[in-house]
């Protein structure tokens, strides 16, 4: 039986609460690429740290009150970033995708969003066909990398100085790349709230480097340099 989407209610996140908000991911994440399963605390910290606008993020609900689609919307201006995206495992096949990425298209342009950004994992063909038939095109394409923390090197203290995070964001807007959404520094973030990040640039101003945590779970959220030296001392730093 195919579902017909105008029998879907929609609910924004303003109306969920943490807990159905993370049922939602894993139900629209069911079966995805990666493993990929959340809780309620995640969701809670989610929205924050990445400027998630909840009045224009969307589970929509089958008539009987099960989860069949999500589209999470994260704003910053102008700009917009689709932060969750999918359909409920057993509603998959019966194109519902092409009318989900219209909806989320229609709801960031209400929202004031003139520009969308997303990332897909590269093997994930089908998402892919469907974003691009909705007219997203390749941008560029980013590694994740991971690395080892117990080679530290002091020499590389020296060199650098912590800087707060309005400065940090001002150093990261000059320059000619646009970094992920996810390892930009939210608008939400100021000293009173860092969220875990913290920055620091080698002495000369040359690089900047932004990280998210603790040892030894920390995260690179943002690594700029005009030079290779100046990069491998924030690595090594």
């Amino acid at each position: 039986m195919t579902l017909d989407p105008a029998s879907l209610t929609e609910r924004t996140f303003v109306d969920l609460t943490p807990g159905e908000i993370a049922a939602a991911y894993n139900v629209a994440y069911a079966n995805y690429v990666l493993p990929f399963v959340v809780d309620a605390a995640w969701a809670a910290s989610n929205t924050p740290r990445h400027d998630i606008n909840p009045h224009a993020s969307s589970v929509w609900y089958t008539p009987a009150g099960d989860i069949a689609a999500m589209a999470v919307l994260g704003q910053r201006g102008s700009d917009g970033w689709i932060g969750g995206f999918g359909i409920a495992n057993d509603l998959r096949g019966q194109g519902l995708s092409a009318w989900l990425i219209d909806a989320t298209i229609a709801n960031a342009r209400a929202a004031g969003i003139t520009r969308l950004w997303l990332e897909v994992i590269t093997t994930n063909a089908a998402a892919i066909r469907v974003y691009e038939r909705a007219g997203f095109s390749h941008t560029r394409t980013m590694l994740v990398l991971r690395s080892p923390t117990d080679a530290s090197d002091d020499s590389a203290e020296e060199q650098m100085q912590r800087i707060d995070l309005h400065t940090a964001r001002i150093h990261r807007a000059s320059s000619v790349d646009r970094p992920a959404w996810q390892r930009t520094i939210p608008i939400s973030v100021d000293n009173d709230m860092t969220m875990g990040y913290r920055a620091w640039q080698t002495a000369d101003g040359s690089g900047l480097l932004v990280t998210v945590g603790e040892l030894p779970g920390t995260r690179i959220a943002d690594l700029t340099a005009d030079t290779t030296q100046a990069a491998d001392n924030l690595l090594r730093h």
